[in-house]
């Protein structure tokens, strides 16, 4: 809420508006045209947490919101590192990784913040995977088995 002041009399203010306000009978008559707008209370990064294998990139999203969860569009975001030589973020929250480590991500919003936790690993190249590919679970795959009726796997060979 935003409480205004004119000529001794208050202005209680609950939603963002924009009002009209007359100064009335004070020594000189003014017309104010006022724009309250409601501040950020709650900034949500997503995803919260990232693995990214060096080199890579992971793109991060910021929704700022008011106490009540009401989103708020058009926001400032800045965003920044708490390890730049483990990740780093560029101003619309892409993410690079240069070295193996952790690192946390802040989106900052009107001196609210959101965390995202960035894992970087050094993993096993791999040329199949796109830039900024999030690691979700590595598996080995044998392209020689085959599983028989009985679902055991075997082995085969030439």
């Amino acid at each position: 809420m935003i409480m205004l002041r004119f000529c001794a009399r208050t202005i209680l203010l609950a939603a963002p508006v924009f009002a009209p306000l007359s100064t009335g009978a004070c020594d000189r008559a003014q017309h104010f045209l006022i724009r309250v707008t409601a501040s950020v209370k709650v900034v949500k990064v997503s995803p919260g947490t990232a693995h990214i294998r060096l080199g890579g990139q992971a793109q991060l999203s910021a929704v700022t919101e008011t106490a009540e969860n009401t989103p708020l569009s058009g926001r400032v975001v800045i965003w920044s590192s708490s390890n730049a030589s483990v990740a780093t973020v560029n101003d619309s929250g892409l993410v690079t990784a240069v070295a193996a480590g952790s690192a946390t991500i802040t989106a900052t919003s009107d001196g609210n913040s959101g965390t995202s936790a960035i894992t970087v690993e050094t993993g096993r190249a791999s040329t199949n995977e796109p830039p900024g590919m999030i690691l979700i679970s590595e598996q080995p795959w044998d392209c020689t088995s085959r599983v028989p009726d009985d679902h055991a796997p075997r082995h085969w060979s030439k």
